[in-house]
């Protein structure tokens, strides 16, 4: 007694029987005092019972106030020569870690529980051997309309029950064979359509891993976890679909574009062709004002004529993807020695650096450099030497990451910058739209495609260009591509 609650024997004694009553905990003292009186009146109206055993569990005070958890086991020790008991015998143990490591264990399934209740993912139990569900939480009312108690009620109906026939063959859970998982503790993933209590199919996306395995390595037990992908499929399939439908369209609109421009530049080449001869047999014949007008439609007609080719330009962007690995320097000197003249009219400097190899589509990066830089040669100050200077570097992904741009583990920046006439920078985005112009036909000619072009590449090499401009000052822009 002393060892174990911290009380001498002759404290004990001397109380007696009040003792217990005095340590017993208050709440568990019914409990014991019901028990013993119970056993010693049965041991009373059945003497010769030697077998009766009595036991239970409770709490007494130790000397410093902590309370310990005891059970005992007693027994009668004797009877009196009237056959009532004359002494008890009673074994009692402390059991206080034992209660407490048991109390843990509730804590943690307690804990473990709440969390399954809370999941929104649907968690389980699979008995292989039986092919049923031995435990699975309520998110799978909300996911699949049944109650877990209907599940694991249903037993190895349930395959057939909830999932779709064509994809019961996927369900590696179902076989009792290792070889559907590499190691014991190995995870496997996998999709399957589960058939919801009113009849409609889901979608989930299922993870499972061995929990137990017998001695002959067959799988008794998997653990899994399922979660609705029904939402996510509609939109892969509305954009799968989306995207033939853009297909199409977009075929059927290159092949518009290209037979509305070889049907609109038959006339104008003739009306062209006809103004030309005009101009070269009857212009003597022609008053000043019928001259001017003349003029007007000769380069009227032209002007279309460059526009049709224009458009016609865009709408066969997205159709070429004849990509490869291209010397960028190459195609830019290429394409300086096609502005040769109208450098030299301009007296412009073009400083460049040497450009890397990049998988683009050679003609279409050809126009690309030849429009911007065509474009600085075309906004210049008076009075000002023109000065073009084209730059690269190298971007991270953490660099670009603001940008609608594809996925590549590195990118290209490219930025082209002139000291021209500029543009306030709340027209950065407008320039890049199809026929906008910041300025009037009468100041600088053009079609005001041209910056279009070069979003429609840039854009179809699954980059992005931006620009930015200063007044007076220039302009610069910036492409960004996968390198």
């Amino acid at each position: 007694m002393e060892k174990l609650l911290g009380y001498r024997t002759e404290e004990v004694m001397e109380k007696g029987t009040a003792f217990f009553a005095d340590i017993l905990h208050p709440d568990d003292l019914p409990l014991v005092v019901e028990k013993n009186t119970k056993a010693l009146e049965e041991a009373n109206n059945n003497p010769d019972r030697k077998d009766l055993v009595v036991e239970f569990t409770y709490r007494v005070k130790h000397k410093n106030g902590d309370y310990h958890w005891f059970h005992t086991y007693g027994t009668i020790f004797d009877y009196n020569s009237e056959g009532r008991v004359e002494h008890v015998l009673n074994i009692s143990l402390d059991v206080t870690e034992q209660k407490e490591a048991i109390e843990i264990i509730r804590e943690q399934e307690y804990f473990i529980q709440q969390i399954a209740d809370a999941s929104p993912t649907i968690l389980y139990l699979f008995d292989v051997p039986s092919q049923s569900f031995a435990y699975i939480n309520r998110e799978a009312f909300f996911v699949l309309g049944y109650l877990p108690d209907e599940i694991i009620e249903e037993g190895k109906n349930i395959t057939q029950l909830i999932y779709h026939p064509d994809d019961i063959s996927l369900l590696p859970a179902r076989k009792q064979s290792k070889k559907n998982f590499q190691q014991v503790d190995s995870m496997i993933q996998y999709e399957c359509r589960m058939k919801h209590k009113d009849g409609e199919y889901r979608w989930l996306l299922v993870r499972e891993i061995v929990f137990k395995s017998d001695e002959h390595g067959n799988i008794t037990q998997v653990i899994g976890a399922a979660l609705d992908i029904t939402r996510r499929k509609e939109m892969e399939r509305t954009i799968l679909q989306n995207a033939h439908q853009l297909e199409q369209s977009n075929a059927s609109l290159e092949e518009f574009a290209y037979v509305a421009s070889h049907d609109l530049k038959e006339p104008l080449r003739k009306i062209s062709t006809f103004g030309d001869r005009l101009v070269a047999s009857q212009i003597d014949k022609l008053t000043d004002e019928g001259k001017i007008y003349l003029r007007k439609i000769v380069d009227a007609s032209q002007r279309m004529q460059n526009m049709i080719s224009d458009l016609l330009s865009i709408s066969m962007i997205s159709g070429d993807r004849s990509f490869e690995t291209t010397s960028l320097q190459k195609i830019l000197e290429d394409t300086l020695q096609t502005l040769e003249f109208k450098i030299e009219q301009q007296k412009a400097v073009i400083r460049y650096d040497a450009l890397p190899e990049a998988n683009v589509i050679p003609s279409q990066f050809r126009q690309l450099f030849q429009n911007l830089i065509a474009n600085s040669l075309k906004f210049i100050r008076e009075d000002v030497q023109p000065v073009i200077t084209i730059q690269f570097t190298y971007k991270t992904p953490e660099d670009v990451a603001r940008f609608q741009v594809r996925a590549a583990g590195q990118y290209l920046q490219v930025q082209l910058s002139d000291n021209g006439i500029g543009f306030e920078n709340e027209y950065a985005q407008k320039i890049f739209a199809i026929f906008q112009r910041l300025h009037g036909r009468s100041e600088y000619e053009g079609s005001g495609i041209g910056l279009a072009i070069c979003k429609k590449i840039v854009e179809h090499h699954g980059g992005v260009i931006f620009a930015h401009g200063q007044p007076n000052e220039g302009a610069a822009f910036t492409i960004i591509l996968p390198a």
